[in-house]
């Protein structure tokens, strides 16, 4: 599903990345995988998110090669209003390397899989890229399966995240919003200038609610790998079970991979502290402070639904440590020691409750007329 607009979006951003001439099968296998798994995100959004206001979603795979996304509506006049969310192939690439290197690194995981197989050095890189196309590096591997298959799940992982934080872009009424105040006519992710008619802590607010609806989703569908861990519904491999049971084997197991996942995409964006000064520049929250809003709304879904059965007390400190264990990883492939800076930033003041409440603020200001946008679901209050 296509019109001229969007063609024109996507024709900028180097077209539609197509499986076709000649690739590898390793390649081809990871992109029928993601693809099977898109499909099945769009299905249960048009059927379960999309109830006030049904709409058609479609996705597509960009040929940019940085780690980037982009929501777009098309016009309520189309024949067939649709949504649609564009994913760069280079966010596909990107998050598979960095987190084949972390389980590629014998230290990190030593519990998963066969730790031995690994070799440090393969793992090496100097620094944390969002663009692992135009680095020329080859994607790395863990050589144990079990960890491969492993890393592969995390990298899923944060994929569904941001694909449901496109989602709840379009969801919750943010893109109409937008396109009511300013000539911009979709949302893309990694572009700090890229709504500058707009206040950024206005930006901010609406990126702080797509976060918690794309963390509720993707919480959801970790749980629901548990259950497909404990009880398997066909033959799998028993590598790929033993890696499904490490990432999704209880409640514990697959908060912990939703943390890690999330946090260490976020890690790729910027390796600073927050900068509590100059964060009202950003259209985005600098990645620390946007860690502290999932933990927190985290811990609030485990308070508001036992069924759950993560007690949210627990939940924090396990999500310190989890957060500290994804520093420490980061810093194994760097042969560096660990950064912490962001972490300390946020954790050991309270400046980021006063910024926190200051989105709150603007949120209850904005809310109304989102409501008059939005596709489904109830906004937070």
């Amino acid at each position: 599903m296509m019109n001229n607009q969007l063609n024109e979006i996507i024709q900028s951003r180097g077209g539609l990345f197509w499986l076709e001439g000649e690739h590898n099968p390793s390649t081809i296998e990871i992109f029928e995988t993601i693809t099977s798994i898109f499909n099945s995100y769009t299905t249960f959004t048009e059927k379960e998110l999309y109830k006030d206001k049904p709409r058609k979603i479609v996705y597509g795979i960009l040929n940019g090669s940085t780690l980037n996304a982009l929501a777009y509506a098309s016009p309520s006049s189309d024949e067939t209003p649709f949504d649609f969310i564009g994913i760069n192939v280079g966010t596909i690439f990107t998050l598979l390397d960095v987190f084949g290197r972390i389980l590629s690194h014998p230290d990190n995981f030593p519990e998963i899989g066969n730790a031995s197989l690994e070799d440090a050095k393969r793992a090496y890189v100097p620094y944390l890229s969002t663009d692992i196309i135009s680095s020329h590096n080859s994607l790395c591997f863990p050589n144990c399966p079990v960890r491969s298959i492993y890393s592969s799940n995390l990298a899923t992982t944060a994929l569904t995240f941001l694909f449901f934080h496109e989602i709840t872009h379009l969801r919750n009424g943010h893109l109409e919003f937008i396109k009511e105040n300013t000539s911009y006519i979709f949302w893309q992710e990694a572009l700090s200038s890229n709504h500058k008619e707009v206040d950024p802590l206005i930006l901010q607010t609406l990126e702080m609610d797509a976060d918690c609806g794309a963390v509720l989703a993707t919480l959801n569908k970790a749980f629901n790998l548990m259950k497909q861990a404990s009880f398997p519904k066909k033959q799998v491999e028993p590598g790929m079970l033993d890696a499904l049971k490490n990432s999704h084997g209880d409640g514990e197991a697959a908060t912990k991979t939703v943390v890690f996942s999330i946090y260490t995409m976020f890690r790729l964006f910027d390796l600073s502290d927050w900068d509590i000064l100059n964060q009202h520049k950003y259209s985005h929250p600098q990645p620390p402070i946007r860690m502290s809003w999932i933990a927190s709304t985290i811990c609030t879904i485990f308070h508001q639904r036992p069924a759950y059965n993560y007690a949210a007390e627990k939940f924090i400190k396990d999500a310190s440590n989890t957060i500290i264990e994804a520093e420490q990883a980061c810093g194994k492939i760097k042969n560096m020691a660990p950064d912490t800076r962001g972490i300390l930033s946020v954790f050991t003041t309270n400046l980021h409750v006063e910024y926190s409440e200051r989105l709150n603020e603007i949120w209850r200001t904005i809310r109304p007329q989102l409501e008059i946008h939005k596709r489904g679901g109830n906004l937070a209050e």
